[in-house]
Parts: structure tokens; C-alpha cells; sequence
């Protein structure tokens, strides 16, 4: 299966367990594979004809400043669950990290694959 990839997409969110993290904004960055066919984008040209880079990252913005989440799992599974939703896609790969300075950890990610 073919695979459109987007690798360290930044977002900022309200993301954490404790208050304190979810109150302020923090970069986390996303990676993201849509097993989809390609064929007729290849073909055509034409960018009607395939996912669109844009979409999938104004559709993941919007999904991430809807509310605060405390779980990097939560969001994973709701960003999976809306790119089913939204495009033509087999199965999705979605991995969502975020630095962990004050624990010396320079990212913590979740890594979750689902298809259809």
C-alpha cells in the first residue's frame, strides 16, 4: 500500500496530566502516515486526485484547539479516528511527541496504528 508521510508537523497545545502543563500552550510535534492509493494523484497530476498535505494539517489543527487534552493517547486516538473520518484512507500511523525538559526527557511520544 502506498503511504503518504508527514514527518514533525508542529502544533502548540494544551496538553499534560497537571494544571500547570495544560495551561500553557506546548510545542508537540506530530508524524503521520496515511496508507492510501496513490495511483491516480500519479497519473493525473492533479491534486484533487490525492490527500492533501494543507487539509490534513489544518484538519489536525483545528482537532488539537478544540479543547485541552491530559493524554498523549487521547489525542492520538481522536486525530486517528478524524482522518478515517475525513479522507480516504486504508490505515493511519500517528505518532504525537512532546519535549519533557524538567524530567531530563527530550521527547515522550505515543506511536498508534489503526486501519479500517
Amino acid at each position: 500500500m502506498d503511504k503518504i508521510i508527514l514527518q514533525e508537523c508542529s502544533f502548540q497545545a494544551h496538553i499534560g496530566v497537571s494544571d500547570d502543563e495544560r495551561n500553557t500552550k506546548q510545542e508537540i510535534l506530530i508524524d503521520i502516515e496515511l496508507h492510501t492509493d496513490i495511483t491516480k494523484a500519479a497519473e493525473s497530476d492533479n491534486i484533487d486526485d490525492t490527500i492533501n498535505y494543507s487539509a490534513v494539517h489544518s484538519l489536525i489543527k483545528e482537532k488539537i484547539d478544540e479543547k485541552p487534552y491530559k493524554l498523549l493517547e487521547t489525542l492520538a486516538e481522536e486525530l486517528v479516528t478524524t482522518l478515517f473520518t475525513q479522507f480516504s484512507v486504508e490505515k493511519v500511523t500517528i505518532r504525537v511527541m512532546k519535549s519533557l525538559p524538567k524530567k531530563n526527557i527530550k521527547y515522550a511520544a505515543v506511536e498508534i496504528e489503526r486501519a479500517k
